[in-house]
This record gives C-alpha cells, sequence and structure tokens, in this order.
C-alpha cells in the first residue's frame, strides 16, 4: 500500500503536468483521496493511477462540437466507475476562489491533453484556448478601453430619446419602439458609435428587420456578441457552467448555437454600473 508520502509526491506531479501551480489544491486532493478511500473501500494509489493515464481521460475531441451536459457525462467510464473518484472529482469541481470558478480545476481531471491556464485563457489544448464561464457571464463586443464608460447612456439619447434597445420588460421595449422611426440608419449610427473599429452593416440591417419582435432582436444581438467574444479573444471553445446545476455548455461553433437553450440579455444602459467590460456587452445565461 502506497504512503501518504509517495501519494502526496503523485498528486502533486499530476497537478503540475496539469497547469496548476496552486499549493492548496494537491493538499485537499491528497485528503479526500485518503478519506474517500477510508469511506467507499477503494484504494486511493489506484484511483491516483487512474487519473494519471491519459487513456482513462474523455478525448479532446468531444469539444469539437456544440453540447450542453452535465459535467459528470464528460467523465469516462473508467473514471466513472472508480471507487473513489466520482466523489472526489465533485469535490475538485466545487473548488473556486476569486479568480477561479465552478469547475475550472475539474475539467482538466476529465479532458486528455486539456491543461489549466493562468494566463489571458482559462485552459488550453492542442486545438488552440478555452474560455471558462459561469452563467450569467458577459460577451464583450470590443476591448474594455475602447469606449468610455456611459458612452452607452450617451447613444440613448442621441439615437432614441433616452429609451434603451432590446429591454426585456415589455413596456420599456414599447417605449424604445416609439422612438425607432428609422430602423436601419438609427441602429447603424448607434452600433458604428457603440463598437468602434467594427464592422456593423449586417448587425443593422438584420436589427432592423426585426427591431419590433423583442426576442428575435434580442437574440441578433446576443449572437453578434458571442462571434465578437470569440474574435476579440481568439478561444476555441467556452464552457459555460451553471455553479448549481454543475450543467455544462461548450461552443465551438457560434454559428449554431440555438438549441443549446442560452438566454441573451443586452446591457444597453450603464447607469451607475462599474462592471469594467465596456459598454454594450450581452450577458448570457442557460
Amino acid at each position: 500500500m502506497a504512503t501518504v508520502q509517495e501519494l502526496r509526491a503523485r498528486v502533486y506531479a499530476l497537478c503540475r503536468n496539469k497547469g496548476i501551480t496552486s499549493k492548496e489544491l494537491p493538499q485537499t486532493i491528497l485528503a479526500y483521496l485518503v478519506l474517500f478511500g477510508q469511506e467507499f473501500g477503494g484504494d486511493p494509489a489506484h484511483t491516483l493511477s487512474l487519473m494519471e493515464d491519459d487513456a482513462n481521460l474523455t478525448d479532446i475531441s468531444i469539444i469539437d462540437n456544440n453540447f450542453r451536459k452535465s459535467i459528470n457525462d464528460l467523465i469516462s467510464p473508467n473514471l466513472k466507475n472508480d471507487l473513489i473518484f466520482p466523489h472526489l472529482i465533485e469535490v475538485i469541481t466545487n473548488i473556486t476562489t476569486r479568480s477561479i470558478g465552478v469547475g475550472e480545476y475539474a475539467l482538466t481531471f476529465i479532458l486528455k491533453d486539456y491543461k489549466f491556464s493562468y494566463g489571458d485563457n482559462d485552459g488550453s489544448h492542442p486545438k488552440g484556448a478555452t474560455e471558462v464561464k459561469k452563467d450569467n457571464s458577459s460577451l464583450k463586443v470590443v476591448e474594455s478601453t475602447a469606449t468610455k464608460k456611459g458612452l452607452v447612456d450617451e447613444l440613448n439619447e442621441k439615437y432614441f430619446n433616452g429609451t434603451k434597445p432590446g429591454a426585456r420588460d415589455e413596456k420599456d421595449f414599447q417605449v424604445h419602439l416609439e422612438n425607432v422611426t428609422d430602423a436601419y440608419q438609427q441602429y447603424l449610427g448607434y452600433f458604428t458609435d457603440l463598437y468602434p473599429g467594427v464592422d456593423v452593416t449586417q448587425l443593422a440591417k438584420d436589427v432592423a428587420n426585426c427591431y419590433t419582435e423583442k426576442e428575435e432582436f434580442i437574440n441578433v444581438i446576443g449572437k453578434f456578441a458571442l462571434k465578437r467574444y470569440k474574435e476579440v479573444d481568439g478561444w476555441y471553445n467556452i464552457f459555460y457552467i451553471n455553479p448549481k446545476t454543475k450543467e455544462v455548455i461548450n461552443i465551438v461553433d457560434v454559428n449554431d448555437v440555438d438549441g443549446l437553450g442560452l438566454k441573451f440579455i443586452p446591457k444597453f444602459k450603464r447607469g451607475g454600473s462599474t462592471q469594467a467590460v465596456a459598454d454594450g456587452h450581452v450577458d448570457v445565461k442557460f
């Protein structure tokens, strides 16, 4: 039977191999390996051997298609059938810090060739970079420094008499419609000013064709923001993880998201918000 010292050395080596430099995470993994071994009758050394062998991880090709599923459904049969791993990965999934969200660590122990990243992106793999966001995160259309805070409020006054586009509240949406007299020209000017350097011609055309239909209008804006977010940050795929349900949405094809159950919330009013993201961003929930 492996000693605790031997297990500790292997756990630290495994975490380093996954790109994780945290001192706390390996200690937590070690403690729960031993605890769950006692509680569920498994062998911590055997579980660790499974985790060390990439053949037991889910192939990274799974991210080549959009999907929505439980994080547990991403776990390979070899790991899922182990006596300890399902309990251990639940603990790892729930470990968060100020900058690391639910599931970010866990993905590195589930997906083959996937490494945790402390840099501009949250993960990396042979296909590129991965962003990992929690439910109700923001899609940025331009960099945060591209425009001043409060610009969107000025543009609402300039183009729509102070009303905001994309309101989910029906009364606010209808009030905005009363201030649209030339949809294409107004929205073209609005988005051109809001998103400097971005070609918004097609966006203005699409919006002008559906601006009286609330959900259709909002979805056009949301899909545009998602495409721009990928262009701005250059990720290969993005994971959205619901902290409560542990459900995961993977998006690699930003042109095919209708079946994922995304709910877009355009933020076309700054008000007193101090959020660092640039004006005109879109929040996404599922």
